[in-house]
């Protein structure tokens, strides 16, 4: 049996071949390819409740985006029996000019309006195809599992910003006025050369939380740990401070802390909330923080 991955980026979530690597991501755009080229590319947007699929579809035809194909062939049609009779889905053309060449459908109970263009060759079995259209579903907006990382932002904050260069992921998550950043850095080794974990932090990651603090070590969940301290507040802060917490973004506290997930890799988490979260709090958003094996 072919091994399989999956995949959760924007509230979008599958099951691919282990081969099929995210090349390229967006807000609500995902492209996976493997060592020959693109394979399977993925556009999506929520859909309001109760909203009708066929309608949105027929917006994007008026619009000449979209063209429905009636008589699909090949993957296309495959993939469509595959999805089953809950699924709502058409096959369709999307103006590339090479006839049809993609799947809008909406998969049952997921929420979400679904674009997806399978890449397959002349000749190529159409199960990976298949198998990856049946899987998607719908999953909290905060929910991500992409690369080597996966995680879950606390409920109510949506992917806002991202920066993914192969030595650091940024993952910027945001609502209500708050903001919660997990970042990834590799190869630990070469990073720390020797230093401290809590002094690499605090000349690389202040501003990141704020810069109004530092780092003291500990441990997280038995692994060496940095954790975020805010500097003590000054008389007009701490008379001020929750007034301007509720007003301005920029002054709710920041809690946060940096980690060794393993030998290679560090992971760190950055929140900034209205009231601050408890050591409890923090972890348990941590908790859910893990670096993938590879």
């Amino acid at each position: 049996m072919n091994a399989l991955r999956e995949i959760a980026w924007d509230g979008l979530g599958l099951t691919v071949p282990a081969a099929w690597e995210p090349a390229r991501v967006g807000l609500g755009y995902l492209r996976l390819e493997d060592g020959s080229g693109p394979r399977l590319t993925l556009r999506w947007q929520p859909l309001r409740p109760g909203a009708v699929p066929e309608k949105a579809l027929k917006r994007l035809a008026r619009r000449g985006v979209l063209a429905r194909e009636e008589r699909p062939a090949g993957v296309l049609e495959a993939s469509l029996r595959a999805m089953g009779e809950g699924a709502w889905a058409w096959a369709c053309r999307t103006g590339s000019g090479r006839g049809p060449d993609a799947v809008f459908f909406a998969p049952p109970g997921a929420g979400l309006a679904v674009l997806a263009a399978p890449h397959a060759r002349e000749g190529e079995p159409a199960l990976p195809w298949t198998q990856a259209l049946a899987s998607v579903k719908g999953l909290p907006p905060g929910t991500f599992r992409l690369y080597d990382v996966a995680g879950e932002a606390p409920a109510g904050l949506r992917l806002k910003a991202f920066d993914l260069k192969l030595g650091h992921y940024r993952l910027a998550f945001a609502g209500r006025g708050e903001t919660v950043e997990f970042h990834r850095f590799a190869p630990a080794e070469a990073i720390l050369r020797g230093q401290s974990l809590d002094g690499w932090a605090g000349k690389v990651l202040s501003q990141t939380f704020g810069g109004r603090g530092g780092f003291r070590p500990g441990y997280l969940e038995g692994s060496p740990a940095a954790f975020w301290s805010e500097a003590a507040p000054g008389v007009f802060t701490r008379l001020a401070g929750p007034l301007l917490a509720r007003c301005f973004e920029a002054a709710r506290p920041v809690s946060g802390v940096v980690w060794r997930a393993d030998r290679s890799r560090i992971l760190a988490l950055a929140a900034r909330t209205r009231r601050g979260m408890t050591r409890e709090e923090l972890e348990e958003v941590c908790g859910r923080y893990v670096a993938l094996e590879t």
